[in-house]
């Protein structure tokens, strides 16, 4: 369904953004498939803090000024409305980047013809929803620290004078827990899932899921689901359950 006012697509825009503000420590442990392109753990650390700010910057800034990120239609009278119902648009972009570049010395190089395929809507994980915005998603990407070089209609970088801030991107969506859902804990920035490796299971109680249940809860998901903890992707339908059933 669709958002019924430009007013309901803002607030819905700014409600998505509060996730950015979820709190990451200076340093936490980052296991060694995610340090790539020259990383130690104190450098993926602060370029993780970067990411986080500037994807909290571009989505405040997209609900201040929604024609300027395409997000505005017109109906048979003229009148405006919302263009999409997407509130997540920059979570699926950067993963549709990542997933269609490579990096190397902060540098992301993207295969246009990948990248494309996401655009015309191949399922970002098992997100199977995208943007037709995205020429304006990345034209704005230039007022928040990153360098486009090229056209998106074929092959183009995407890089930035902040360090490594496009290698933790790209390093960040390595880990299949990204690419799960795009609503908890990659746009959640839950640093837990990187102290594990790209191939090991994210316990239940490393997810952001459970950081944001209560006792009640907690003690709830464990009487209904016995034998945690369990991989995360497979309960995060689940978790929703829990916390509702739970109250």
């Amino acid at each position: 369904m669709g958002y019924k006012s430009i007013g309901e697509m803002v607030e819905s825009i700014k409600s998505y953004a509060s996730l950015f503000n979820t709190p990451v420590p200076g340093d936490f442990h980052v296991h060694a498939d995610y340090l790539i392109d020259g990383m130690d753990e104190l450098s993926f650390c602060a370029a993780y803090e970067q990411y986080r700010q500037r994807m909290l910057s571009l989505q405040l800034d997209m609900a201040e000024k929604p024609h300027e990120y395409g997000l505005i239609a017109y109906d048979k009278k003229g009148a405006e409305k919302p263009a999409y119902s997407m509130n997540n648009q920059y979570i699926w972009l950067f993963l549709a980047l990542a997933q269609s570049g490579e990096v190397k010395n902060n540098v992301l190089y993207i295969n246009g013809n990948e990248f494309n395929k996401f655009v015309g809507g191949k399922a970002v994980g098992k997100n199977s929803a995208s943007p037709k915005n995205a020429d304006k998603l990345i034209e704005q990407l230039k007022e928040h620290s990153f360098i486009i070089d090229g056209s998106i209609d074929n092959d183009f970088t995407v890089s930035s004078e902040i360090p490594n801030l496009m290698s933790v991107i790209k390093a960040s969506a390595l880990s299949k827990y990204a690419r799960v859902s795009m609503t908890s804990d990659y746009p959640a920035f839950n640093y837990r899932m990187y102290g594990f490796g790209i191939d090991e299971k994210l316990p239940f109680e490393s997810t952001y899921t459970y950081t944001v249940m209560s006792e009640k809860q907690k003690e709830f998901s464990s009487k209904c689901c016995p034998g945690l903890p369990k991989e995360a992707g497979s309960l995060i339908y689940s978790f929703r359950t829990v916390r509702m059933a739970a109250g």
